[in-house]
């Protein structure tokens, strides 16, 4: 599979600058997707999908040194998506007949065009919706944060899975972007059965998530209209087994979005300046008797105070919250902020607590900016939960994981930063009268200039004190820090 996305990502560099990188990609997913879909038609014409003459890939083929080539491509593109109902707002949604209508733009289409008639997409078993989603993925990394909002790291997507472990039924995903979620899980769990819903406010995106999923054959799947699921919720009436959700962080809500009416908003509506504690809720309402949800939000989410500090003591008042994860900086393309996990379950086995797991700490940086969270890393952080859930000789670990009681978190204001219950109990017991400020014995040097070929070391408090025997810093494990 690799050698078929970078087949193709070669061309896309070939053709960089030319045109920008989200017309590229919306037109090169069409023509694969066109290709396929006449692949599939041709090998079995009874397939639940219909293909006219006009939108036969070796039509095209076949009129490549026609003047009017370009017409005969929209005309099939269009044509595809008019024959079958469940493609409707996908295709015609990327507008090329505007975007495409010059000499230059005639030859990058017929190139494109040659170019994708040689995938080999029917041979061998790939999964259609996992090469898109890896080509994708690859164009989300060149557009940087204009990309990266459709694109949750692989490594946060699995574990945010493993956490729930769904083993059937329906799964909510209203921030779905291109349907990463579902992909995973069909992975992950290609035994179990499940009915996937998605809503995605950005209409590009959607189109390109209804592509990708389209020859699904093992699960349903359902796509809401291109609409802001805080404003038009898509699916009201559901009760989902499983919500999934990476939502924008820290967006704003504009003055005529969410209403004090909306049965989601039990707890309040959140401040105009952020959405954040409105997303917990959607999830919270969305879920059946027995749902459990995770959400990833920002680290912020955990102690902001105000309006949000209220709804927040309510949620965990409703003893809905069963576990609060944080989780390191640096783990997203177009962020580095941490972020963090609310993982709510409707049917908690352990009432009046909340498991606290601090993994800021964790994964492996991959480059200068990106950090990963590993397998190890992974598996971790879902066996203490899953301990913790079953009492299966969980314990408390310092500088990890607390089992806290409803009455802990009032004592901490209703704050659900996991360093507020994790931190070293024995704390309490030492003799503190005595001790030192850090101030006194560090002193802070500042380079007259910083080399930009040098090779800068961060040290934090951590470093200084995870061997209370000695002070000597380990320098081989210290992580490069940035310039600044």
């Amino acid at each position: 599979m690799n050698k078929l996305v970078n087949s193709i990502w070669s061309f896309t560099n070939e053709v960089r600058g030319y045109k920008e990188i989200s017309e590229l990609k919306e037109m090169i997913v069409s023509l694969i997707f066109l290709k396929h879909a006449s692949d599939e038609y041709v090998s079995n014409p009874f397939s639940n999908i219909s293909v006219s003459n006009k939108s036969h890939y070796t039509f095209l083929i076949k009129n490549l040194n026609d003047s009017s080539f370009l017409d005969y491509v929209w005309d099939a593109i269009y044509s595809l998506e008019n024959d079958n109902s469940y493609l409707r707002a996908s295709l015609t949604t990327f507008d090329f007949r505007s975007n495409f209508k010059n000499r230059n733009d005639l030859e990058l289409v017929r190139n494109l065009v040659i170019k994708i008639s040689e995938l080999g997409l029917e041979e061998g078993d790939i999964s259609f919706s996992n090469f898109i989603g890896q080509l994708l993925s690859k164009f989300a990394l060149s557009e940087g944060k204009k990309g990266g909002d459709i694109n949750t790291p692989e490594s946060v997507s699995k574990l945010m899975i493993e956490l729930l472990n769904p083993e059937k039924g329906q799964i909510l995903d209203s921030t779905c972007g291109i349907g990463g979620f579902f992909q995973i899980i069909e992975d992950n769990y290609p035994k179990n059965k499940f009915q996937f819903y998605g809503q995605e406010y950005n209409s590009s995106t959607l189109a390109l998530a209804k592509l990708r999923f389209a020859f699904n054959k093992k699960n349903t799947i359902q796509f809401g209209k291109g609409e802001s699921t805080l404003s038009y919720d898509q699916f009201p009436e559901l009760k989902a087994d499983y919500v999934i959700m990476h939502p924008p962080f820290n967006v704003r809500i504009s003055a005529d979005e969410i209403i004090e009416s909306d049965s989601r908003f039990e707890f309040g509506l959140p401040p105009k300046s952020n959405a954040n504690l409105a997303w917990v809720q959607h999830a919270k309402y969305h879920l059946s008797n027995n749902g459990k949800a995770a959400i990833l939000l920002s680290v912020s989410s955990l102690f902001s105070r105000g309006k949000e500090a209220e709804i927040r003591e309510k949620l965990i008042k409703a003893d809905v919250i069963e576990a609060i994860i944080t989780l390191p900086a640096q783990l997203f393309t177009n962020t580095s902020i941490p972020s963090s996990l609310w993982i709510l379950n409707r049917n908690k086995i352990k009432e009046g607590e909340i498991l606290f797991i601090d993994a800021s700490s964790l994964g492996q940086m991959i480059n200068k900016s990106q950090r990963v969270l590993s397998v190890g890393n992974n598996n971790e952080i879902t066996s203490s939960l899953k301990s913790w859930q079953h009492n299966l000789n969980y314990v408390d670990q310092i500088g990890f994981s607390k089992s806290a009681t409803l009455e802990d978190i009032e004592k901490q204001a209703f704050s659900l930063l996991p360093g507020r219950f994790v931190d070293i109990k024995e704390l309490d017991e030492i003799d503190l009268s005595k001790s030192i400020n850090l101030g006194k014995v560090l002193e802070y040097v500042r380079p007259e200039r910083l080399d930009p070929n040098a090779t800068y070391k961060k040290v934090s408090i951590k470093d200084l004190s995870s061997n209370p025997d000695s002070y000597l810093i380990n320098t081989s494990s210290l992580e490069e820090g940035e310039l600044r």
